[in-house]
Order: C-alpha cells, then sequence, then structure tokens
C-alpha cells in the first residue's frame, strides 16, 4: 500500500459515526440551555440512543450544554427522560431540503437501562429522514405543572 494512503485516515461511515439508527418521530420534548433557564418546547424530529435532533429558534452553540427533557409515548414503561447533551450540530434551514432550524443534541448521560428501553420503543419505528417541520412550533415557554404524559404536546402546533 502507498504510503500516502496509509497516512491518510479513513473517513467513517454516516452510521458509524453516530453508532445508533436514527428513528423518525414527533415527540414533544423541553429544552433547557444556558442561555435560558426556563424550559423551552421544541418537536423531536429523529431520535436514537445517542442523540436527538430538534426543532430550535434560539442560535445554539456547538459544544453548549443543554438539558432534553422528553417522554416517549405508547409503549414507554420508564418515567420521563431528563437528559444532559451538547449540541453536536446546528441545522439553519439553509441547505437544500432544511424547512426550518434544528439543533442536534448528543446525549452524555443516558444510563444502560434507559438506553435499552429507548432502543425497544425504537425499533418499530421508520429510519430518520431528518425533514424538519416547517410550520414554526419551537420556541415557546413551558409553565406550571404537567397534568398528563404530554401536558404541553397540544400547545405546539
Amino acid at each position: 500500500m502507498p504510503l500516502a494512503m496509509a497516512l491518510t485516515p479513513r473517513r467513517e461511515s454516516l452510521h458509524q459515526s453516530r453508532g445508533y439508527v436514527r428513528r423518525s418521530i414527533e415527540l414533544a420534548c423541553e429544552l433547557v440551555t444556558k442561555t435560558c433557564d426556563a424550559p423551552e418546547l421544541s418537536w423531536g424530529v429523529d431520535l436514537s440512543e445517542s442523540g436527538i435532533l430538534l426543532e430550535a429558534t434560539q442560535p445554539l452553540v456547538l459544544g453548549d450544554g443543554v438539558v432534553v427533557c422528553l417522554q416517549p409515548a405508547s409503549g414507554w414503561q420508564l418515567p420521563e427522560l431528563m437528559l444532559f447533551g451538547e449540541i453536536a450540530r446546528s441545522v439553519n434551514g439553509r441547505r437544500r431540503g432544511d424547512s426550518a432550524s434544528g439543533v442536534a443534541v448528543r446525549f452524555l448521560d443516558l444510563g444502560a437501562a434507559e438506553r435499552r428501553a429507548l432502543a425497544r420503543w425504537l425499533r418499530p419505528r421508520p429510519r430518520a429522514t431528518t425533514k424538519l417541520r416547517s410550520h414554526g412550533s419551537a420556541g415557546r415557554t413551558v409553565s406550571g405543572p404537567r397534568a398528563s404524559a404530554h401536558p404541553f404536546a397540544s400547545l405546539i402546533g
């Protein structure tokens, strides 16, 4: 093998670099950032055991720490997930095919039991197409106590 080929790093496939298969979802989530302590409503549009793609109206910096709260719908056996993560990617809505802005959050603290439960819950869902919803539903502030599993879902358009 030529020396140049041996020294050139191989690019991982997209699936290998992510580690887990992303699944399409439409899931109401709460996002807490360092610039806003009040939870902000957002839609999760794809999810894996390693992270989530959320609609977002505020610009977030790569590497910023966030907290994502979510509770998968029917069939979920555990309490709400409150996950610490970091901004891994920002989608600004300017690329061809982008219909909205969003952020990819890499989970930093998903436990083994939660990861297995999330994998089971995600398995029957279709693979993600990374299409952000075009209507502006992100950016609403959550207030008041929760009344059900998704008390704020009806507030998101």
